[in-house]
């Protein structure tokens, strides 16, 4: 596993042909997880992806990141979250709905406290 950070689409090949399988955190805004999912389909399992700003945004745009997302949760490429830190300005509401809907959507009981 490798933490890495910003644009790592030209980085995966080199990285799995050295052995690493599983990269971490894929930050959405500079990193394209579809392009690495048609380039390199299950050999690259990924975590993250998921945009942080959607939280700061609301619930709507919570529920479209995932929705975008779907197709690798459900192949079973990604494990999605956000990239290092929440940010700061991301309300308690918003940050709760986003744990409740990735909950139920990777298969896991939600637990308040």
């Amino acid at each position: 596993m490798l933490d890495c950070d910003g644009n790592i689409n030209v980085l995966v090949k080199p990285w799995l042909d050295g052995g690493i399988n599983v990269m971490f955190p894929i930050e959405t805004a500079h990193t394209d997880v579809f392009r690495i999912w048609r380039e390199f389909g299950r050999k690259a399992p990924l975590r993250g992806a998921y945009d942080k700003r959607a939280l700061i945004a609301g619930t709507v745009a919570i529920d479209r990141e995932f929705e975008k997302l779907m197709p690798l949760i459900k192949e079973g490429i990604l494990a999605p979250h956000t990239d290092h830190l929440v940010p700061p300005d991301v309300s308690f509401d918003n940050y709760r709905y986003y744990r409740r809907r990735k909950c139920a959507i990777i298969g896991k009981d939600y637990r308040e406290g």
